[in-house]
């Protein structure tokens, strides 16, 4: 029998993580992308470092670890990040924890500003911390599942 968390959870996607300059979706910019692929049981990482063209604040470089001397040696340009997301993930639906309320707005405002307009609307994501919440507060399974 299938587990009804089958039906609501693709066997296939994208596991994807920002770190960012702040915490404000509307403002903030990406200076990381780590993204965990899942396809027919073979699992691939890989993450980024994205020169978004500021200084990283310090209070960011201390929860991350991520100094801007390490974004401008390595970092990609905010296009090129923009380009490796959209080849890296393809198709794939989008797994991250409060992505709804946070990866998922920014990815949107960053892709779009770099000509993928469009690539990550939300129904294309599976958020985490929604499903943590619904199974804590009992909400899941619900016999129309």
């Amino acid at each position: 029998m299938t587990h009804w968390l089958d039906r609501h959870f693709p066997e296939n996607y994208a596991a994807i993580d920002l770190e960012t300059t702040g915490l404000d979706v509307g403002l903030c910019d990406v200076i990381e992308i780590g993204v965990v692929t899942c396809v027919d049981g073979a699992v691939r990482s890989d993450s980024i470092l994205v020169n978004p063209g500021i200084p990283v604040p310090a209070d960011v470089e201390r929860i991350t670890h991520i100094t801007t001397e390490m974004i401008q040696q390595r970092g990609y340009s905010l296009a090129a990040a923009a380009d490796w997301l959209a080849i890296t993930v393809g198709a794939l639906p989008l797994v991250g924890h409060n992505a709804l309320k946070y990866d998922a707005p920014v990815i949107e405002r960053f892709s779009h500003n770099h000509g993928w307009a469009g690539e990550y609307p939300l129904v294309r994501f599976r958020d985490t911390m929604a499903l943590f919440k619904a199974l804590k507060m009992g909400q899941w399974p619900r016999d129309s599942d």
